[in-house]
């Protein structure tokens, strides 16, 4: 009988280990993606600094940008 719990215990400690490390994986995987999604949002912004707008305000018209001169 004692052995059929500790074999019960050991198999136990065995899922814990197993779902720490598929949690931990997940951890980085939503880190990894909320990294990916800022980096990309601030790419895609439609905020253009000024500088730019002043460098380039015929590239920035051609994509459908509004260039005003304020």
């Amino acid at each position: 009988m004692k052995s059929k719990f500790r074999n019960w215990l050991s198999l136990e400690a065995e899922i814990d280990s197993k779902n720490r490390d598929i949690g931990f994986l997940m951890f980085l995987v939503d880190l990894t993606k909320a990294f990916l999604r800022g980096l990309l949002a601030s790419l895609s912004s439609p905020v253009v600094p000024q500088a730019a707008l002043d460098i380039f305000p015929n590239f920035y018209d051609f994509f459908g940008g509004e260039y005003n001169n304020i």
